[in-house]
């Protein structure tokens, strides 16, 4: 059906004069506070990490998914006492993609509710990393499962990016109240097969991430 010119047109001067609603000036401030070079800052830092693989160093200081872990614990830690933050840690046993027995360790980090604290609103990201090295097999291209663990994997776009943006919204709202429970969470072990996310969901249901 074909509309008359001036219908439309007056459609179009009503939307055009429909007067904008004022922002919310908390929800303003609180983007104004968000820095793109702290987000930048943390992408750089979890690349210099050198890999991330779930089966990377757990006990090196300066390389590795243990490594980056313990940073991202201590840098959230860093941003309000109101911030419970705490490293997850959670036996793997060889299944699957997980090629070898490994400790995995998700980074947790919670906003309690003001009357709400049992509604929970997460905010996650995954910080480990992948880099594959495939084979040949035959006449077919596999993944070289001990290459691929030892290569070098920065991971900054997949997904220090989300990290990143995990922790620099746990730095900006934890200096707000607000009614509902705000769980940050850096994952491990998404790489491999979403294995963090499966130890949030038994977590969740004892309730262990905001008690």
């Amino acid at each position: 059906m074909k509309l008359p010119i001036g219908l439309v047109f007056g459609f179009s001067m009503a939307w055009a004069q429909a007067p904008m609603k004022a922002l919310n000036p908390r929800v303003e401030k609180i983007v104004a506070e968000v820095s793109a070079e702290r987000v930048g800052a943390v992408m750089k830092k979890l690349e210099g990490f050198g890999t991330r693989n779930l089966f990377s160093a757990l006990d090196d200081p300066k390389r590795g998914i243990g490594a980056a872990a313990r940073w991202i614990r201590d840098e959230m830690a860093s941003y309000s006492p109101r911030l419970h933050v705490r490293l997850d840690e959670h036996d793997v046993k060889k299944s699957g993609r997980v090629i070898r027995n490994v400790r995995l360790m998700n980074v947790v980090a919670v906003l309690p509710g003001t009357t709400q604290k049992d509604r929970l609103v997460m905010i996650t990201g995954h910080y480990d990393s992948l880099h594959i090295v495939r084979k040949k097999a035959g006449e077919l291209e596999r993944m070289d499962q001990e290459a691929t663990v030892a290569a070098d994997a920065p991971g900054v776009s997949d997904d220090a990016s989300g990290t990143a943006a995990v922790m620099e919204l746990a730095r900006v709202l934890s200096g707000y109240e607000f009614e509902k429970t705000l769980v940050f969470v850096a994952f491990s072990g998404e790489e491999y097969g979403l294995v963090g996310q499966g130890r949030y969901r038994r977590c969740f249901e004892q309730r262990h991430y905001w008690e």
